[in-house]
């Protein structure tokens, strides 16, 4: 009878064991959801078709870029005319013979070009023919008068979507060895004044006085202007938006203030929170990042969400931590699926 109920007590043991290893298990496999990693399954992982399409197509459109790069300038008329037929609706091709044109000082062989591109290339090609409406202008603004500039702005705009032109157009402007700053400034005039309540419109605006015109205090009073203008729900944009740009270009002590107001005034934000996160981790400040990061994944999200931060917040650790560390993110997510 003793053996007996020996064995009955070890069978008993047993199912404890078994009991608390299958809890254990339990949790390690919810902490391992939270912080981003799917359980181990049987047989291949699913293909994303979205991610692989997006990938066919980048590569596609690098051969291409090489293979532009590698074909070499055509240095006569007669070669471009030659590949003109073969490729009417190039804007690639069009751009290049005015640039041909320009390098020889041709400007009104150059104008030639750029009309016939327009009134060859199809209406249903629209990529193409913005693109040759862009280089016209473009090509004005640098060698042509105020008044032919004019002009032509006048009717890309009437033939186009007139804000994606005045986006493009000023951002390109932007980017030449030596900008010229009175027709951009005229540009985002008119958009500012037609487009009062595009978060877009402000948010480039923004990064072209602190970029290009390196003008931080013209910068901050744009966008103390624009939250008065735009309607309470593009603010958060605009703000995130001037906050990394102050990061980057500006005073990066400026940007975190700037997120702390955010992510105060928002707290259930993650994208913002994602944002912030990011900003911080290209900055280097290890104390600081995962103070926040802690903070973050403190909030009250929902799972979603909160598995986002604790994914990113384990990468870091991956990449800058040490195992203890990496234990500490592990035990945090157990916390919170409890």
């Amino acid at each position: 009878d003793d053996d007996d109920d020996d064995q009955g007590e070890a069978h008993q043991n047993v199912k404890k064991e078994e009991s608390s290893e299958d809890e254990d298990a339990e949790k390690n496999k919810k902490a391992t959801v939270a912080i981003g990693k799917k359980p181990a399954v049987d047989g291949k992982p699913k293909l994303n078709r979205k991610l692989a399409k997006a990938q066919a197509a980048r590569k596609e459109e690098a051969i291409e870029e090489a293979e532009r790069e590698d074909d070499s300038v055509p240095t006569k008329k007669d070669d471009f005319e030659r590949l003109l037929m073969g490729s009417p609706n190039s804007s690639f091709i069009w751009i290049q013979y005015m640039a041909f044109h320009m390098d020889l000082q041709e400007l009104t062989q150059a104008r030639t070009v750029a009309e016939r591109a327009l009134e060859r290339i199809p209406p249903e090609e629209a990529v193409e023919k913005r693109n040759i409406w862009l280089a016209y202008l473009n090509m004005e603004s640098l060698f042509g008068s105020n008044e032919t500039f004019t002009i032509i702005l006048s009717r890309a705009l009437a033939y186009n979507n007139p804000k994606d032109i005045y986006l493009r157009l000023s951002q390109m402007m932007a980017k030449v060895p030596t900008p010229k700053f009175p027709i951009i400034d005229e540009l985002y005039s008119n958009m500012l004044r037609k487009y009062s309540t595009s978060a877009h419109v402000y948010k480039q605006y923004l990064q072209y006085l602190l970029t290009a015109k390196k003008d931080p205090s013209m910068f901050r009073s744009t966008l103390n202007h624009s939250l008065k203008i735009l309607p309470a729900r593009k603010h958060v944009a605009v703000i995130s938006a001037a906050a990394v740009l102050e990061y980057k270009f500006g005073d990066p002590e400026r940007g975190r203030t700037i997120f702390e107001g955010i992510v105060s005034n928002y707290p259930k934000h993650t994208d913002q929170w994602n944002i912030y996160i990011d900003m911080e981790t290209k900055r280097g400040d290890q104390n600081y990042l995962r103070k926040l990061f802690d903070r973050a994944t403190s909030l009250k999200l929902s799972s979603k969400n909160m598995k986002g931060l604790f994914k990113k917040y384990m990468k870091y650790e991956q990449d800058h931590g040490t195992p203890e560390r990496m234990e500490y993110v592990r035990n945090r997510a157990v916390e919170y699926v409890h």
